[in-house]
């Protein structure tokens, strides 16, 4: 894969692009890991025929940070541009977490989106709302250990990227990035309460766990395709997310 920037007047994105067909977009979850080696176990599973789209948030990842306050519309705005220009006849969106927010706008700008395939997707209910049933809170109890995570990780990344995924967790927000984290959550919920088009229900694949199920079928991501998977360690899930991605884009 190649990596391409854009400037832009909000600030420089970066991107991991490979050309092909059809093009399949990577939105990442919070978190400053790079969006390419955050999926890297899916995009090293899918055929090397298959155009991949990998960007990385403002003051994430490999992209600059933010030259102006700015709004989720606006950063989603322009990377349906970007997105655009690389002239793909069809599109599918593969989300983690708010990624799901950009999707759904995504989904509005651009024309030739086949369908998502999203992992927990940030729904406004969880967002404006939580739930407040036992197991909502049960989950909230039992957060994951630094141990436990890395020793998950170690099952399948390499010590370079368990310490690179480690540190983008554990590393405290600069000054810079904490003002810029109080402007997205206060414009999460725009974005979330404005009303974007959806596809069919056929055309978007949540992989969520359990508890959120029901959270789901009354959300804005409304499915009849739900499958079971974690929210912070979706890694695990590799082959089955891989395989949900060739099933929605083959003819």
């Amino acid at each position: 894969m190649k990596t391409k920037q854009f400037e832009t007047q909000l600030g420089t994105f970066s991107a991991q692009v490979r050309p092909g067909k059809p093009l399949i977009v990577f939105l990442n979850g919070a978190g400053n890991i790079e969006a390419c080696d955050n999926f890297a176990l899916i995009i090293n599973q899918l055929s090397p025929e298959y155009g991949i789209f990998a960007i990385d948030y403002l003051d994430n990842g490999r992209s600059g940070l933010a030259q102006k306050n700015y709004t989720l519309a606006d950063e989603a705005q322009k990377i349906a541009q970007f997105i655009k220009l690389q002239d793909s006849e069809s599109i599918a969106i593969v989300a983690h977490s708010i990624g799901g927010i950009y999707a759904r706008y995504l989904v509005q700008e651009l024309a030739n989106v086949r369908g998502l395939v999203l992992i927990e997707p940030t729904t406004g209910e969880i967002m404006l709302n939580p739930p407040q049933t036992p197991d909502y809170l049960a989950a909230q109890q039992q957060p994951i250990t630094l141990d436990s995570l890395k020793s998950s990780l170690s099952e399948i990344f390499s010590t370079r990227l368990v310490k690179k995924i480690v540190k983008s967790i554990t590393t405290p927000p600069a000054e810079h990035d904490q003002s810029f984290t109080k402007i997205q959550q206060q414009n999460f919920n725009q974005l979330l309460l404005s009303n974007h088009s959806q596809l069919t229900s056929e055309s978007v694949v949540i992989f969520t766990q359990p508890y959120r199920l029901e959270e789901y079928q009354r959300s804005e991501f409304k499915t009849s395709n739900t499958e079971r998977a974690t929210h912070c360690l979706h890694w695990h899930y590799s082959k089955q997310l891989t395989q949900a991605i060739v099933d929605l884009i083959k003819p």
